[in-house]
């Protein structure tokens, strides 16, 4: 199974091709290279990410299958650029088969679907002093201010999907420590 990263701009989701052999016949004719790419760095369950046929050879028709299981055909969609929300987290294979007049040809890739971030999705930490083992996650930001201290034998694990700040009167005292793990798989809706 081969894997790669698409990225647009600055976003990449990875899809991994199945082993699943093309339809198209008759040997160069049809739509020979297919490709499709998604719009979001993580597939979210529950949320909207954008597919795009990324084929060449010109195909003029197009059919979706966003849970596709060999020999139980489904059209999901006859857009060539379709919007899909993955109702559950899992692994999905979807499947592309592109036309034109000439022929068709399919493609199949998994796609890894996340949770949603069941967290808060910002935390804002003041006037706490930590003298244990203590974990603060959330979906997208962490800050830490004014009356917050780490102290001996304290440890704070701070991880967040995005980013975790530190503001004035922010301290670690000798003997304490302090994670801090940013983690994109908790940004998401």
């Amino acid at each position: 199974m081969k894997s790669s990263t698409l990225r647009i701009g600055l976003w990449g989701v990875l899809l991994s091709a199945l082993p699943v052999p093309a339809i198209a016949s008759g040997g160069a004719s049809g739509v020979q290279s297919l490709d499709l790419a998604a719009t979001s760095p993580t597939v979210v369950a529950g949320a909207p990410v954008q597919f795009f046929d990324r084929s060449s050879d010109e195909p003029t028709s197009w059919e979706w299958d966003f849970s596709f299981e060999v020999g139980v055909p489904a059209v999901d969609s006859r857009e060539q650029n379709p919007v899909w929300t993955f109702a559950d987290a899992g692994t999905w294979a979807v499947r592309l088969e592109a036309c034109n007049i000439a022929g068709c040809g399919v493609l199949v890739k998994s796609v890894d679907v996340v949770p949603p971030c069941n967290l808060a999705p910002d935390l804002v930490l003041s006037s706490l002093v930590v003298a244990d083992a203590q974990s603060f996650e959330a979906c997208h930001t962490i800050s830490a201010g004014t009356g917050f201290s780490i102290v001996n034998p304290g440890q704070a694990v701070f991880r967040a999907g995005r980013t975790v700040a530190f503001g004035d009167g922010f301290s670690v005292v000798a003997g304490g420590s302090l994670r801090v793990e940013i983690d994109p798989v908790l940004d998401v809706p």
